[in-house]
């Protein structure tokens, strides 16, 4: 199967593939399956009040050693979640975590959670022992570009050998030869792949991740402003990404306007040379009429922060966990009290999270984006679109963390 990154990014829990890749070798404590979200290796069995959670351990929620899976283990993952910059959402919104007895374990929330499954369905906060594997699968690291995912389910679901191509050019060339069964990418334009070319490519359902223009720390409040505003993607793009201003409505966004005021017009806007970015920099450097200068950094200067503080910055986010909630993740912050806001923010945040129904959810997390976006300094531009070349459909969720047993059913399919 093809991956875009080399194993040292998507090794990395910090990065779209890491999390793909992590739900493959750890159980999820819960997953996401047509649009819903279910047990997996938690399942609720009370709830007490509208913040304590009691969970257990599923029966066969097992080690690749034999050894069950604790609730000690759950709660001791949980801790190091909470202790870790990158999950400062989960310390926010888990107050406590305890053991109850060896399968069962209770969590309480800093304030009422209507959907706490669909926050604890992040990859990242399945439990983790060293060298030893809970998912589907074994890693095992073959070279500088290959990874092997050796089945250890029940199931026997194939092997998968994940194959990190040069190129999309090369990746598609490897696909029409036959050395890749599975190719796809994300931020991939239809114009692509040709029609005659083998198999059918098809566009996924939209993923929760999102092209976004991040204003820096040292850049003047004035500027940002301006600048933001006018950050706009064409509506011709052929790209594989959708322009949008919003990560819960794909309506376009407004021409951009042009810019007023009086401003450093070389402001340096940095970006990954991963495709598409450098089109998506290019676009938003002719929105803003030249105030925009791309500037390409490599990967790890980009997700480390050792890009400069003055300027701009084009970054690709991912939904932190599963739900509408987890779009806008920085809500969970505000509302446990964990950064500063206007008392308005911060209640519009409690209802994000406390609303009883996913649709009243949805409603909440749109309203409080646009004002959520300005404190934070930012603006999305585009939601980014995935395409499988692969012999049939894949479900593939909001989250795009899909599981790979379901390749298994796909073969089978193809050898019968």
């Amino acid at each position: 199967m093809e991956i875009d990154t080399p194993p040292s990014v998507y090794l990395s829990p910090r990065e779209f593939t890491g999390m793909l890749v992590d739900r493959q070798t750890s159980r999820p404590l819960f997953s996401e399956s047509g649009g819903r979200i279910a047990s997996d290796l938690l399942s609720t069995v009370d709830r007490e009040g509208d913040r304590r959670w009691i969970f257990r351990v599923a029966p066969d929620g097992r080690w690749d050693s034999g050894d069950r899976i604790r609730a000690d283990e759950v709660v001791q993952r949980m801790a190091q979640g909470t202790r870790s910059p990158q999950q400062r959402w989960l310390a926010a919104l888990i107050g406590r975590c305890e053991v109850i007895d060896t399968s069962t374990l209770a969590m309480t929330t800093r304030f009422a959670v209507a959907d706490l499954e669909a926050a604890l369905a992040a990859p990242a906060l399945s439990p983790k022992r060293a060298d030893a594997f809970s998912g589907a699968y074994a890693r095992e690291p073959i070279d500088t570009r290959r990874t092997l995912l050796r089945s250890i389910s029940p199931e026997r679901a194939p092997d998968v050998e994940l194959v990190t191509t040069v190129s999309r050019a090369r990746g598609r060339a490897d696909f029409a030869r036959g050395a890749l069964d599975v190719g796809w990418g994300i931020g991939v334009p239809a114009s692509f792949w040709e029609p005659t070319d083998r198999g059918p490519f098809l566009e996924s359902a939209p993923l929760d991740m999102f092209a976004v223009v991040v204003a820096g720390r040292s850049t003047p409040d004035r500027e940002a402003r301006r600048i933001l505003h006018a950050c706009r993607l064409s509506r011709s793009t052929d790209y594989g990404v959708l322009a949008t201003a919003s990560r819960y409505s794909d309506t376009r966004s407004d021409p951009a306007p042009a810019l007023g005021g009086k401003g450093n017009v070389n402001w340096p806007l940095y970006y990954t040379p991963f495709p598409p970015n450098a089109e998506l920099a290019r676009d938003l450097a002719a929105a803003t009429a030249g105030s925009l200068r791309p500037v390409a950094v490599t990967y790890n200067e980009l997700l480390g922060g050792r890009v400069p503080d003055s300027g701009f910055s084009l970054q690709i986010h991912s939904a932190a966990t599963t739900g509408d909630p987890g779009l806008l993740i920085e809500s969970a912050v505000i509302a446990g009290g964990l950064a500063t806001s206007g008392a308005h923010l911060r209640e519009q945040c409690l209802q994000v999270w406390g609303a009883g129904s996913r649709a009243d959810r949805r409603t909440m997390a749109e309203k409080v984006e646009p004002a959520l976006d300005r404190l934070l300094r930012r603006r999305v531009v585009g939601r980014m679109l995935p395409r499988f070349r692969t012999p049939h459909p894949l479900p593939l969720p909001r989250s795009g963390w899909f599981d790979f047993t379901q390749l298994r059913r796909q073969k089978e399919s193809n050898d019968g």
